[in-house]
């Protein structure tokens, strides 16, 4: 599985830039999902070969913050990216994921919900 940042929801010209900055420092190649996108599964997005994958288009409405998923890094790699995240200065970014074997075949709607879920648990809500 190849690296890259799948990006949700950035549409603040400056966070991108910074977001961009800090995923380039650390060689991390990015893929910014558009909207129409949020039908596909994550694995599919991440440019896998997956058993069931869709071009259907999403036309609702855009998820309520951002979203960043990790695939293929190492857990080396992922803390740079992290530590590249927070220094840049274009966060914060409460919803992040890996992608794994169970969230691959998962959409974008169906992650961000999910991480809605464990952020306000964290919270404690």
């Amino acid at each position: 599985m190849k690296e890259l940042v799948l990006i949700c929801n950035v549409s603040d010209i400056t966070k991108r830039a910074k977001l961009q900055f800090a995923l380039s420092s650390v060689a991390l190649p990015c893929k910014w999902v558009n909207r129409k996108d949020y039908l596909k599964p994550m694995g599919q997005l991440a440019g896998e070969t997956l058993l069931f994958t869709t071009e259907k288009e999403y036309d609702g409405p855009e998820l309520t913050d951002s979203m960043l998923v990790f695939s293929g890094l190492s857990s080396e790699r992922l803390g740079a990216a992290l530590r590249a995240l927070r220094e840049c200065g274009a966060g914060p970014f409460p919803y992040k994921a890996v992608l794994t074997d169970t969230n691959r075949y998962w959409t974008s709607l169906m992650l961000f919900e999910e991480l809605k879920k464990e952020h306000q648990a964290m919270q404690g809500r």
